[in-house]
């Protein structure tokens, strides 16, 4: 197993760095659609994690911002990197094939928010550096996906998120953000072309859909063509993206992440500076609850509810917490960072992406856990 490197220091916020790099221009080598590099095994499990420490994965000297993993082999695993426009570096995509003990580069291009398994053909991937690429060998080569896109996209505009249907898989879901806001697309037969959704179409419907600067795109898992879009307020689609209902009015406190509930009973969602916001599927009501004063302004990445641990795991820009009764605990430990910009839970194996800081001597890279 990979030996932890020492670090110092405390993490500054790279939110910057992080937005200048999203505007950043996807280059890259593209591959050819070819089969699948990795075995189907949904009974594998990756056996180099401990309970109560953090188990360093590597990739140093980078800033990740996305982990996906197999959904069936739980040993591969994908990571996104971002790209620094200051520094002149590209974003890249890691794979491995064995628990994350050893990593292969397979992409450098751009800023990747996003990586995301096709559900049902998991030799499929799809990531967003600048438009959307997709592979179709597991990760090992990628080809562009931007078609309908690309007249929308620019220095200054990129494909901040997107979504997979879990039903229909063809389908994906895409939202932008430039400087004046943000626009949302789908495509029915994956990625070979793009359309704006109908309330953004020219002389589009509206339905009080904003076009707003897109933060997140979820597709619900249980009720087939239900989506969720944070672009200021969060709204809704029970019909694939053609009608939007407001859950959330917007307010001067943009909602970042959301995340259901285990059980589907609930939304959970967070914001920077104010608070931690539940919704009671279907139709409501909200609840509030502020953050304590040590938690206000932190950057809030991911949230995870899982029936292994007491309450709900958040990534946040001061580490790994679990709220629970409104309380919030440190979940840090032996990381050398604070600051944590992707959480992943798969099986009992949590996964935590952590940011490269040079001036502080922090290295960056994959750390994991065993949560039972």
């Amino acid at each position: 197993m990979a030996k932890m490197p020492a670090a110092s220091g405390k993490i500054v916020s790279l939110f910057g760095i992080i937005l200048s790099s999203i505007l950043m221009i996807s280059c890259g080598i593209f591959g050819s659609d070819s089969e699948p590099v990795v075995d189907i095994d949904p009974s594998f499990e990756c056996t180099n994690a401990e309970e109560d420490t953090w188990s360093y994965l590597g990739i140093p000297k980078e800033i990740i911002l996305s982990i996906a993993i197999n959904p069936q082999n739980a040993g591969h695993v994908l990571v996104g990197t971002s790209g620094n426009a200051s520094a002149g570096t590209q974003g890249k995509i890691y794979m491995s094939t064995d628990c994350g003990e050893n990593w292969e580069q397979v992409w450098e291009g751009g800023t990747i928010e996003e990586i995301h398994f096709d559900p049902k053909s998991p030799n499929v991937v799809y990531a967003n550096p600048h438009g959307i690429i997709r592979s179709t060998d597991s990760g090992k080569s990628w080809s562009d996906r931007s078609n309908g896109l690309t007249e929308y996209l620019s220095f200054t505009s990129s494909v901040t998120t997107f979504a997979i249907d879990p039903d229909q898989p063809r389908r994906l879901y895409a939202g932008t953000a430039n400087q004046g806001g943000g626009l949302i697309f789908y495509t029915n037969n994956a990625g070979t072309s793009w359309q704006l959704i109908p309330a953004h179409e020219e002389d589009g419907s509206d339905d009080g859909m904003f076009r707003n600067a897109v933060a997140f795109i979820e597709t619900d898992p249980v009720n087939p063509g239900h989506v969720y879009v944070g672009n200021g307020p969060i709204m809704r689609s029970t019909d694939r993206g053609v009608t939007w209902e407001t859950l959330r009015e917007t307010d001067s406190n943009v909602i970042y992440t959301m995340a259901f509930s285990t059980d589907h009973s609930k939304i959970y969602a967070m914001n920077t500076w104010r608070g931690f916001y539940e919704f009671d599927l279907p139709d409501g009501p909200w609840t509030f609850t502020p953050y304590p004063d040590s938690l206000e302004g932190t950057f809030i990445n991911s949230i995870i509810d899982t029936d292994l641990v007491e309450g709900i795991l958040l990534g946040t820009g001061k580490g790994v917490m679990r709220r629970h009764n409104d309380e919030y605990f440190s979940m840090v430990d032996n990381l050398p960072i604070e600051h944590t910009r992707a959480l992943h839970l798969n099986k009992q194996n949590l996964y935590v992406a952590s940011s490269h800081v040079d001036y502080l001597d922090i290295p960056g890279g994959i750390y994991v856990r065993r949560l039972e």
